[in-house]
């Protein structure tokens, strides 16, 4: 996706690596501003569709808080039932 310039045969090992730390530090850059684009766009497109609600002060609201069944784990539970 990304074209890289051909470059000249590196002479020493110094040389080579100077050269590849450089090219990771770009690609680095390269995929964190990608990645925070994408992030952004994403967020965009889910907060169109979350709601706000409010509540008036001593209005009754419904809570589900499902009790711990002994010996069994949360990770293991179905919670839909």
């Amino acid at each position: 996706m990304v074209s890289t310039p051909a470059s000249e045969p590196v002479s020493n090992a110094d040389e080579f690596a100077l050269q590849a730390f450089e090219h990771l530090q770009e690609a680095a850059s390269f995929v964190r501003d990608y990645t925070g684009r994408q992030m952004s766009r994403m967020k965009k497109y889910f907060d169109s569709s979350v709601k706000p609600v409010s509540f008036a002060d001593g209005e009754k609201v419904l809570v589900y808080n499902p009790k711990k069944k002994r010996g069994q784990f949360a990770k293991w539970a179905v919670s839909w039932l």
